[in-house]
């Protein structure tokens, strides 16, 4: 067997393959750079690709939400009738979920003025009874 072969037969050899073997790895380098650099860019350039897709995708869905949520307003409004407008949407749900809802009850409910939460008064105690006389100290 060669030298090259068995670097552990001798000092000298060994140095001498340890220099082959480090001008192979650099030649493996220098060829392999290019076609790696290839792939990685193209993968690169795909996953780019991917990303502006979804992005875009993500924002023409948030517009169609929007279109869709001012359209069920609209939608609500022109059931219910102008005054459905003062309602907030939360409101409008809820008539919309209710069977049987007249535009007159929605009228109605648009003109009361909003509840607020009543403050109870607080009645005084009445209060310690003073001791008898007797029993002052």
């Amino acid at each position: 067997m060669s030298e090259a072969a068995h670097p552990s037969s001798g000092s000298g050899a060994a140095a001498s393959s340890t220099s082959s073997e480090l001008e192979l790895i650099e030649q493996l380098k220098q060829q392999l750079a290019g076609p790696l650099f290839a792939a990685v860019s193209d993968q690169f350039s795909n996953f780019q690709n991917t990303v502006l897709s979804y992005q875009n995708k993500l924002q023409y869905a948030e517009l169609k939400i929007q279109v869709l949520e001012e359209r069920l307003r609209l939608v609500r409004i022109a059931k219910y009738g102008p005054g459905s407008e003062k309602l907030s949407d939360a409101q409008l749900e809820l008539l919309e979920l209710e069977p049987g809802v007249s535009s007159a009850e929605v009228q109605a409910e648009s003109e009361r003025p909003a509840v607020q939460p009543s403050t109870k008064t607080k009645r005084q105690h009445p209060g310690r009874q003073e001791r008898p006389q007797p029993l002052r100290v």
